[in-house]
């Protein structure tokens, strides 16, 4: 049975609320989701810790930006970001193989043109709802094999024999697009919807490119551009999913 800050959750997804929309008073919400008014209040104070809702003293409760929405993670923490929206995050790989890669996918890389390139396609659910999908490509030299969502959902941790851990950096570019029909469909959207598109590159410290992705996030983010810096705790690997949540 779902706790009661999951109901919570399920209730603003159900009624499309959004950041800024107000929620019902306690005893009214009690009522609605048939839990008693000490589970209600129980659920907002855990919510309101996890900066998912907030309260306006003398005013009411109202939805936030939950953490998922407003960190730009890029390859670093999707799992995290899930987890500390209040949501049970998943991994799907939808893909593995060799594609034509983006151009500016092949820029960051110096990957060569129309030659085939390795990619995996990785689709993250919030609540078995999706949320980000998103494309790795390695850079030339780095396999495919050594990135396995089963023993982690994060990018980084693999690559940390493969580059100069010490002054790695992971940049992400991000933008507003329109979904094509082709990522609306993953991402159980109406194409032509708004979504935020990340493309970010992992340097090690020697300034060689290791890894491109780009992704694509649910819901719309505002524009922004990051660089961060990467330490050897980030080649860490410290998620520990179940093979469970791995496959759907």
């Amino acid at each position: 049975m779902e706790d009661a800050a999951q109901r919570v959750l399920s209730y603003i997804q159900e009624e499309n609320l959004a950041a800024g929309d107000r929620l019902p008073a306690e005893v009214i919400l009690a009522q609605k989701l048939k839990l008693s008014r000490n589970s209600v209040r129980e659920a907002y104070v855990s919510l309101i810790a996890k900066g998912v809702i907030r309260r306006k003293h003398g005013i009411g409760t109202f939805v936030a930006n939950p953490p998922l929405l407003n960190s730009l993670g890029g390859s670093v923490g999707f799992w995290s970001l899930i987890e500390q929206a209040g949501l049970k995050p998943s991994l799907r790989e939808l893909a593995r193989g060799k594609v034509q890669a983006p151009q500016d996918i092949a820029d960051l890389l110096g990957l060569a043109p129309r030659i085939p390139s390795p990619r995996m396609r990785w689709l993250f659910l919030a609540s078995e709802t999706p949320c980000i999908l998103i494309d790795h490509y390695p850079a030339a030299g780095i396999p495919l094999d050594i990135f396995d969502p089963v023993n982690g959902p994060n990018a980084v941790p693999p690559l940390r024999d493969r580059i100069v851990v010490e002054g790695a950096t992971l940049a992400t570019r991000t933008t507003a697009v329109n979904a094509s029909a082709e990522i609306a469909g993953l991402l159980e959207v109406e194409e032509g919807q708004a979504l935020l598109s990340g493309t970010s590159v992992i340097n090690g410290g020697d300034g060689r490119a290791a890894l491109a992705s780009r992704s694509w996030m649910v819901p719309q983010l505002l524009n922004s551009q990051q660089v961060m810096s990467l330490t050897a705790s980030h080649f860490l690997n410290t998620a520990d999913p179940t093979p469970k949540e791995q496959t759907s």
